[in-house]
């Protein structure tokens, strides 16, 4: 995925996060919270910021991690579903 620029801070390549607007997936800059630009929506809620960027969230097994990110951000609606499913099957698995 390529580096996205923040039109208002004019961070190259700077962290974001998304949420769904209008079934549009917003990527939004983390520094200044400006809009970025629509992004495409796939099959698969993919992390677009922080240490996983750009990795699926099925194939991320840092529990700690994916519970900050519930806790510590505003993830668009499908990704926090994904989330949340994620962490359940650790808890499941962990039984």
């Amino acid at each position: 995925m390529q580096d996205l620029i923040c039109p208002k801070c004019g961070d190259i390549g700077t962290d974001y996060y998304t949420e769904l607007k209008s079934n549009n997936n917003v990527a939004r800059c983390l520094k200044c919270d400006t809009y970025i630009k629509n992004l495409p929506q796939g099959n698969e809620p993919t992390l677009y910021f922080g240490k996983y960027k750009d990795q699926k969230v099925k194939d991320i097994e840092d529990m700690p991690y994916l519970k900050w990110v519930l806790e510590k951000t505003n993830p668009a609606a499908s990704l926090r579903k994904a989330i949340q499913d994620r962490i359940s099957q650790f808890e499941f698995l962990s039984k």
